[in-house]
């Protein structure tokens, strides 16, 4: 139940109607609703009407945003049905990748990070792994030694000349294969074939009073930053990309964005993925 001066969530509402809405939401909030990943836990406080935040690390009091639900009943009986028939043909490529992975460097054959879903529930993300064993420790070192990396951490939560990845980590990075468990992860309903980035929850506090929006809907495997530039955008735009799909995807849309991302897997040099 809503008050009289709450905002409630916009459901069954026409395509147009979400787009304004997702719009006018993103103007309230773009003088900077991004948290700064230094900041911690700040344990946000609710009430009907005001939502109060630490936005790089200052108090504020802004309206929450409205909620746009948006969950056509098509979209999982077609990530299952797709899934599988891609699974006929990724299984060799990999059972190849697989056998590289292994061979590249010791180390599990897979990766399973902590991230965080559809209404904030906490999944295992599953990818290939493609860093070398004791890469948080590296990346330790290299942030406090390097101003510059630390600096381009910050920015964008990656580094383009990361000294975690292995050889064969870098082309599956390049090329996107190293997320093809994730199709696992899409059968299990952790995730959908198209939709926002899957972060851990560190990276959820920079998108501040977005990341509620961007969590009515489950991540996935691609989405609109994968096809939009990848890592030549900054994070704000990133999660600009994540809200606004949130609130206004359609078949038709997610259609477009996995045509997209073939495109991207086969010229990877484009991609802007690293």
């Amino acid at each position: 139940m809503t008050t009289a001066n709450s905002t409630p969530p916009i459901i069954g509402t026409s395509l147009a109607k979400r787009r304004e809405a997702a719009a006018d939401a993103q103007r309230r909030f773009q003088t900077d609703p991004l948290y700064d990943r230094r900041t911690p836990n700040p344990g946000p406080v609710h009430t009907p009407e005001v939502r109060r935040d630490l936005v790089w690390g200052e108090p504020v009091s802004t309206p929450k945003p409205p909620l746009v639900i948006r969950r056509p009943l098509y979209k999982r009986p077609f990530d299952i049905a797709v899934t599988l028939l891609v699974l006929l043909v990724a299984l060799p490529v990999m059972a190849v990748i697989a056998l590289l992975v292994r061979l590249g460097s010791p180390g599990p054959l897979l990766y399973a990070g902590e991230r965080l879903g559809r209404d904030g529930k906490t999944f295992r993300c599953f990818k290939f792994r493609s860093m070398y064993l004791g890469a948080d420790d590296l990346l330790e070192e290299v942030l406090a030694d390097d101003a510059g990396k630390r600096k381009e951490f910050h920015d964008t939560a990656k580094l383009k000349d990361d000294p975690r990845i292995t050889p064969i980590g870098n082309l599956l990075r390049r090329t996107s294969l190293d997320e093809l468990p994730q199709l696992l992860n899409v059968l299990r309903g952790d995730m959908s074939l198209v939709g926002p980035r899957p972060v851990p929850y560190d990276e959820s506090l920079r998108y501040g009073l977005w990341i509620e929006q961007v969590q009515t809907v489950r991540p996935g495997l691609t989405g609109a930053w994968q096809v939009s530039g990848r890592n030549d955008i900054s994070y704000r735009e990133r999660a600009q990309l994540d809200f606004v799909y949130s609130a206004t995807h359609t078949l038709l849309g997610d259609l477009k964005i996995l045509a997209k991302t073939v495109m991207v897997v086969l010229r990877p040099s484009n991609s802007g993925a690293y």
